[in-house]
């Protein structure tokens, strides 16, 4: 079983969802990590380095 790995960062969440969006449409399962930061904690977002688009780490080197 492959595991998750960050295929992205963003610091804007539209960014990331219309990212995830297409890789899901291509097939390509993809996931977001830490979008609580973006209505709670938006300051954090950055330092953290931003919004974590995962994907299965079998499938990485097809969707960069």
């Amino acid at each position: 079983m492959s595991k998750l790995v960050i295929a992205k960062r963003c610091l804007d969440l539209s960014d990331a969802v219309v990212a995830r969006s297409l890789l899901d449409f291509h097939g390509y399962p993809a996931f977001l990590f830490d979008t609580a930061y973006v209505g709670v904690e938006w300051h954090k977002l950055q330092a953290i380095g931003g919004l974590r688009l995962m994907v299965l780490e079998d499938d990485l080197d097809e969707v960069q």
